[in-house]
């Protein structure tokens, strides 16, 4: 009976080393990927506040591109907090207390990234559908504006018809 239990003991040992090290394998692999991914999202931030800079001029469209761009700095600060903690979190997993702190805290800068990206694409979508609907009655508007110029243009060529020239033998 109580080689079974210890059999059973050193099953679980085995277990929780197991789990460990793939836990540890799991916060590595998160924190390289989460520092990549907030790395390239500064980058592409940087891009869109660059290329907002000379669209200033136009219609305000460049501060939009600026806000964003910032947003975007913001969004991708709290990714690469996240990172940073999770690295801390495979350091001191050894330690329940700041475990539970640090976990607390990397789920606090991912949901704040979350609801700031959230936020962002809600107003892409809506900036998407008011621009398209401006665009149609855009277009519409120049349609009809050149539908008219045309029928005006048709009724002047009839009322003053140009001279016909008969060449006769």
């Amino acid at each position: 009976m109580a080689t079974k239990k210890t059999e059973e003991m050193v099953e679980v040992v085995e277990v929780s080393e197991n789990s460990e090290s793939k836990n540890t394998s799991v916060y590595s692999n998160f924190a390289r990927w989460s520092k990549i991914y907030s790395i390239l999202g500064f980058i592409g931030a940087g891009f869109l506040i660059l290329v907002g800079i000379p669209y200033i001029l136009a219609l305000g469209f460049g501060l939009l591109m600026i806000a964003a761009g910032v947003f975007y700095i913001i969004a991708y600060n709290k990714v690469l907090q996240a990172s940073n903690l999770v690295s801390a979190l495979e350091k001191s997993s050894d330690k329940p207390k700041e475990f539970k702190a640090n976990t607390e805290e990397v789920i606090s800068n991912l949901k704040s990234y979350f609801k700031i990206i959230s936020i962002i694409n809600i107003i892409s979508i809506v900036g998407s559908i008011i621009f398209l609907i401006l665009g149609i009655i855009f277009f519409a508007a120049i349609g009809a504006s050149l539908s008219d110029r045309v029928n005006d243009s048709i009724k002047n060529d009839s009322s003053n018809p140009r001279p016909v020239i008969n060449y006769k033998d």
